[in-house]
């Protein structure tokens, strides 16, 4: 039997089957909620995905009980992530994904995409499809489904930019709209950045508050975020010339979230493969002993930078995002051109703007951080890169990473011609997320992605699966 384009949401409760509704049903789904068996009794057909909203002690019998009559059907569970053993076990049934709950609702999303091969662009049909079974119709039909207050995360175009618009921006030829800017340019108003316009990043005057953030941090006084206790186990490990993927995996499985970002990495595009991965040691021989590393030090360091507010989680958040994308198209840079180990290209293009998020997450952990942070970016963006150098010396970053903390908007006095090549193209790739993504702080200058290519004297043919790579990459944005 074809699979008929619904997707359906099971168990859970109302409140969290609403949220995965609304936001599944504003992408464009035909979505029904409410029991499995009551989906099929009022739905026709066999559904392209099913989501299991809320993970309890029956849901892996449920899941091979649903398996068992529609195996051609994606399931997407929900998880908390506190029962390991749970989630292994749902991990090793075909066509499961899990997606813990911290990762929001585009996360469901992209999961139920990838695995329905749902359409990638919203329907224009007025309209969604949108039933409930009748055990929950009453609370479902009085409550506010397609309400923004009922979405948690912002919604993104599961379509971005094509190649083609992307190559032009990277030449410099025309400026763009952002195709997805981040929730946190909602907060503010952001400003215009002339067609055409190359100003260099400029550093203006510091201001008294972020003076005094960057004096403290160089000062390694306790100004910075708590790194996991594992982050220095992680970095000698990463040291031992004799580590080996047995040692990389006992690491790594002692933690749902660093088991779910190598596995769901592993699956990434990049990687090329039809055959997707389900289990830790197979994600690790795919992605390989250094990057693996390197997400796990990422998601270490993400952890750290908590802050109270959803306003502020947003900027934060944002900041992460365009970090994320530099990192991958840096690491495409680094493999044609050889300027740099690709994993510690990525490292380093990574971790390059982390001073910026010390400064932004001291700022934003007292009340009315949010209202000074517009005041505050001129001090930011002067003091960032020792404030960034100060940090990754404290908590032992890759000494290539810390090259690029402590001068990346122009030449460190000493730098090489490597370090140059490398310097240019994560100033390259930043500027580019940035022009695609949005500005993730308010009233950031303008940025010139084709400035750095030039200087990094890249070929039209390099640029243009550069623009290849980032539109794949932005799919899932």
């Amino acid at each position: 039997m074809s699979l008929n384009g619904e997707v359906w949401i099971a168990s859970g409760s109302e409140e969290a089957a609403l949220r995965l509704a609304g936001r599944l049903a504003l992408a464009g789904c035909a979505v029904r909620v409410g029991s499995s068996d009551a989906c099929e009794t009022i739905g026709r057909g066999v559904p392209s995905a099913v989501v299991f909203a809320q993970a309890d002690g029956s849901t892996v019998s449920q899941v091979q009980g649903f398996r068992s009559r529609h195996p051609e059907s994606g399931v997407v569970v929900v998880a908390d992530g506190t029962d390991v053993r749970q989630v292994v076990e749902l991990m090793r049934i075909h066509r499961v994904d899990v997606v813990l709950e911290d990762d929001g609702l585009n996360a469901v999303w992209e999961a139920v995409q990838r695995l329905a091969a749902l359409p990638a662009e919203p329907r224009a049909s007025g309209g969604s499809d949108f039933s409930v079974s009748p055990a929950i119709a009453a609370p479902v039909l009085s409550a506010p489904v397609l309400s923004a207050p009922v979405l948690s995360a912002p919604l993104a175009s599961p379509a971005g930019p094509s190649a083609a618009s992307i190559l032009s921006i990277a030449r410099g030829e025309r400026t763009v709209p952002a195709f997805h800017a981040p929730a946190a340019a909602a907060l503010w108003a952001p400003s215009a950045t002339p067609s055409g316009a190359r100003a260099p990043i400029p550093a203006p005057p510091t201001r008294p508050a972020a003076s005094s953030v960057a004096s403290r941090t160089v000062a390694a006084t306790p100004d910075l975020p708590v790194l996991d206790s594992r982050f220095e186990k992680l970095d000698a490990l990463m040291r031992r010339e004799d580590c080996s993927t047995i040692d990389v995996e006992r690491f790594a499985s002692q933690d749902l979230v660093l088991v779910q970002a190598i596995i769901t990495a592993s699956n990434m595009a990049y990687y090329r493969s039809p055959k997707m991965v389900t289990n830790l040691r197979d994600a690790i021989v795919r992605v390989g002993n250094k990057q693996v590393f390197a997400l796990m030090m990422e998601t270490l360091m993400r952890k750290a930078f908590d802050v109270p507010s959803a306003e502020a989680k947003s900027v934060l958040s944002a900041m992460w995002q365009n970090a994320t994308l530099t990192a991958q198209l840096t690491r495409r840079l680094a493999e044609w051109e050889g300027f740099a180990r690709p994993e510690d290209a990525y490292v380093a293009a990574l971790l390059h703007n982390l001073g910026e998020c010390v400064m932004v997450w001291r700022l934003l952990q007292h009340p009315g951080g949010m209202g000074r942070l517009a005041a505050e970016v001129p001090g930011i963006a002067a003091n960032h890169e020792a404030v960034g150098f100060a940090a990754g010396q404290k908590w032992g970053c890759p000494p290539l990473a810390q090259v690029m903390m402590r001068s990346h908007h122009s030449a460190g006095r000493t730098e090489s011609p490597r370090e140059a090549d490398l310097r240019n193209a994560i100033m390259g790739c930043w500027a580019l997320a940035r022009q695609l993504l949005g500005d993730y702080l308010p009233d950031q200058p303008g940025v010139e992605s084709a400035d750095h290519f030039a200087d990094l004297r890249l070929s039209e043919s390099v640029l243009t699966r550069l623009a290849n790579e980032c539109a794949e990459a932005l799919k899932g944005v």
